[in-house]
């Protein structure tokens, strides 16, 4: 039997080889995103990932998040820039790829890299942010908590940090710190 990689690891490597071959010598960013479920649905301890894969800086930033309260403005995210955001799942994973799309108040959406020349977009647009919360204004208006937060009180150090990992094709699950042996 003949062993196909799967289809992003493809892509990957040959995005990776395109963006090293002076076709696009001021490339500055290009990336690919991709969701990468737990392997043990079972495990607390792992987490969901948005991977994106920085083909220029060949890291992969695995963002882990989870669905805090099991409805669709419940997700939580700690992204590539340190924040811990919290939305709909289309805002995080907006925040999660970097915001490479800005959004107006009308809901038209543009490359950012087109709408931050001047000359590019009506100056008429009001632009704006994805809708996401941060930790205080989430606790503020829902009883949910993130499962690993009580961990992280108790132990007073953070448990679940986005991983850096070399490379493009990387699938290694994503696991926050067990503290339950030495609290």
């Amino acid at each position: 039997m003949v062993q196909v990689p799967e289809a992003r690891h493809t892509i990957a490597t040959w995005a990776r080889r395109f963006s090293q071959s002076n076709s696009l010598p001021e490339i500055q960013r290009l990336s690919l995103i991709d969701w990468q479920g737990r392997e043990d649905q079972l495990n607390e301890l792992e987490y969901d990932t948005f991977n994106d894969r920085d083909v220029v800086l060949n890291l992969t930033y695995k963002q882990p998040h989870q669905n805090v309260c099991y409805g669709s403005q419940g997700w939580m995210l700690r992204s590539r820039n340190g924040e811990e955001v919290f939305g709909a799942l289309h805002e995080i994973e907006t925040i999660a790829e970097g915001t490479p799309w800005l959004e107006t108040s009308n809901q038209s959406r543009f490359p950012a890299a087109v709408a931050s020349t001047s000359n590019a977009i009506d100056a008429g647009y009001e632009w704006s942010s994805p809708p996401v919360d941060d930790r205080p204004a989430y606790r503020a208006r829902s009883e949910y908590s993130a499962r690993v937060w009580s961990q992280e009180e108790r132990s007073g150090m953070k448990l679940l940090n986005v991983l850096v990992t070399e490379g493009l094709t990387a699938m290694t699950p994503m696991f926050q710190i067990d503290t339950s042996q030495t609290l």
